[in-house]
């Protein structure tokens, strides 16, 4: 049953391998970490399993809650104390019953106070106790974690339970809060749980500022309200991220190189990506919905999310400029369509979005994908103009940021008689643009575009077509 050695092990009596770790063996997924409950000494054993395997011991916990922890060379043990007399009372205070389990070392025998053996082959998510949640409300958001990761189904009167207990979701630390989510984003199939989760109320509950999108009608391009369609996006967005680069060319330079981590980040993305809707709706003669800024509403709402959450500072900078800019593929489409797209538009939307291009490609492509109930692509003209773009991001952009830029601050100062302010970096980022998307290529043309500029001759801001960025 175990993938490691049992005689590895000091072999004494009360020493039980528990939790998740043996729930995870039994289902033939064996992980590098090793929860161990010990009757005694925790850290006697830790030592000796660590003199064992050559090995050492580092504290963690605290005095009430100590943890022991020893790492070898294909396994980390997490050693601690039984929470109770003896392991039946240790399990009765667990979270589910397919984490309830205890296999001793010295019998080979498992322990199975709630029954999570038969919950485990029916593939069932229930709470060990009535005072479950109470006793760490996190098990509310677990529960969907656990349940994602395994494709298990979350037992009927635990979801009644965490629906009534869901305002406790409050009480957790932000960071234990924002591990649980991103769990349930890395998991296959984000987009069903997170419908569960609304029904339970526990997702308006750690992101309340969705809750307004339920019932947010939008314009007669969109078969849903703000919230299905949200969960439609992220769907798409799961579809386009689980593409076989090899059978699937067409979103092959997408997906290539993507890992787990980026795939969770692109999902969450999506979720957040229309959530400045409702504060921006606005409402025309006949009832036609408006959402005017809504990209950058939400960007600011994001960013509050993410401080709340406590992301990380790349993680909200990341999902910040991912719902900035995910309008940004579409308004350039339809420039195009209305013949008023500049090289120079696209060259400039490159230049914002740069290494997240390929993202914000994507995000809007499962955005498009989402309007409609159709599960094909309704707008197989916009699929191409976005595979263009990726093809020009990667073969003419990047390649030409290797270029050095024709004129510096230090051309400003002595050439043109600047002194530095936020002009500088606004006339630099212009040259450059106009560097790259070819329409300047020497050194004394920038210097007359940067002073035609300063004379009121040029407006500074440039068209992707006029008015779309």
């Amino acid at each position: 049953m175990m993938d490691f050695n049992i005689d590895a092990l000091p072999r004494r009596r009360g020493v039980y391998i528990v939790g998740g770790s043996l729930r995870d063996r039994l289902l033939g997924r064996p992980p590098k970490d090793v929860d161990i409950a010990v009757h005694g000494d925790p850290e006697l054993f830790a030592r000796e399993l660590a003199t064992q395997s050559n090995s050492r011991v580092i504290a963690m916990g605290s005095q009430t809650h100590p943890l022991f922890r020893v790492v070898t060379q294909k396994h980390i043990f997490d050693i601690s104390p039984l929470q109770g007399l003896t392991i039946e009372e240790d399990l009765s205070h667990r979270d589910f019953t397919v984490n309830a389990l205890a296999y001793e070392t010295l019998s080979a025998k498992i322990i199975d106070v709630a029954h999570g053996l038969r919950d485990i082959e029916e593939r069932r998510i229930r709470q060990v106790a009535k005072t479950c949640f109470q006793e760490d409300p996190l098990r509310l958001l677990r529960a969907f974690r656990i349940a994602a990761q395994l494709d298990f189904q979350i037992e009927a009167q635990t979801l009644e339970t965490i629906r009534a207990k869901a305002h406790l979701i409050s009480k957790p630390a932000a960071e234990r809060i924002r591990s649980e989510l991103f769990g349930i984003l890395k998991a296959p199939g984000t987009h069903e749980w997170l419908r569960e989760m609304a029904d339970s109320r526990i997702l308006f509950e750690i992101l309340p500022e969705m809750k307004a999108m339920k019932g947010c009608l939008q314009n007669e391009y969109h078969a849903f309200d703000v919230f299905e369609h949200t969960l439609q996006t992220v769907y798409h967005m799961e579809v386009l991220t689980n593409r076989d680069p090899n059978h699937d060319p067409a979103n092959g330079p997408m997906v290539a190189s993507m890992d787990g981590s980026l795939k969770t980040r692109l999902k969450l993305a999506a979720l957040l990506h229309d959530v400045g809707k409702p504060l921006s709706l606005q409402r025309a003669k006949g009832g036609h919905a408006r959402f005017m800024g809504h990209a950058s509403i939400g960007a600011r709402i994001v960013s509050g999310i993410g401080d709340r959450l406590r992301f990380s500072r790349n993680e909200i900078e990341y999902t910040v400029k991912m719902v900035q800019y995910h309008l940004r593929p579409l308004l350039l489409f339809n420039a195009r369509r209305e013949m008023t797209l500049s090289q120079r538009g696209i060259t400039r939307f490159f230049m914002k979005t740069h290494a997240l291009t390929n993202d914000v490609l994507m995000l809007s492509l499962a955005d498009k994908r989402a309007k409609q109930a159709s599960a094909k692509p309704s707008d197989s003209k916009f699929e191409q103009f976005v595979m263009e773009l990726i093809h020009q991001y990667d073969l003419v952009f990047c390649p030409s940021l290797e270029t050095p830029p024709l004129i510096s601050g230090h051309d400003l100062i002595h050439h043109l008689h600047l002194t530095p302010s936020p002009l500088f970096k606004q006339l630099l980022t212009r040259t450059r643009e106009l560097q790259i998307a070819g329409q300047i290529s020497t050194r004394k043309a920038a210097l007359e575009f940067a002073a035609d500029v300063i004379a009121g001759n040029l407006p500074l801001t440039l068209d992707i077509g006029k008015r779309f960025l």
